[in-house]
């Protein structure tokens, strides 16, 4: 049981579905992220998760409330799941962002 577990993480298992409805749930708890667009996860040890988020953040945000809203992303995801011990956010513009994919994200949060 030991060796089928060690190798997932040496593949890069991503999260469990109920791990990732938490990152979710944690995400929508702050009110400056409009969506989040894509959600990747992986394990890089039994206790050690990786996040990467793209997120559009409400309009008119200044550099700095931005900033702040990273972090209260990032403390809302530790507090719900203590093993992610790395979370890479980027900030994504809704003009960049084509239709169909801003649609699938919604349907997913």
């Amino acid at each position: 049981m030991l060796f089928y577990e060690t190798k997932s993480l040496l593949i890069g298992e991503g999260v469990s579905e109920a791990d990732l409805r938490k990152i979710k749930a944690a995400i929508a708890t702050v009110p400056e992220v409009k969506e989040a667009v894509n959600i990747l996860t992986m394990h890089l040890g039994p206790e050690d998760i990786l996040v990467n988020i793209d997120i559009n953040f409400a309009n008119g945000l200044s550099t700095d409330q931005v900033k702040e809203a990273i972090d209260k992303v990032e403390r809302r995801i530790q507090k719900q799941l203590p093993a992610v011990k790395k979370i890479f956010v980027e900030a994504e513009s809704l003009k960049k962002t084509p239709k169909g994919r801003m649609m699938r994200a919604k349907r997913r949060l």
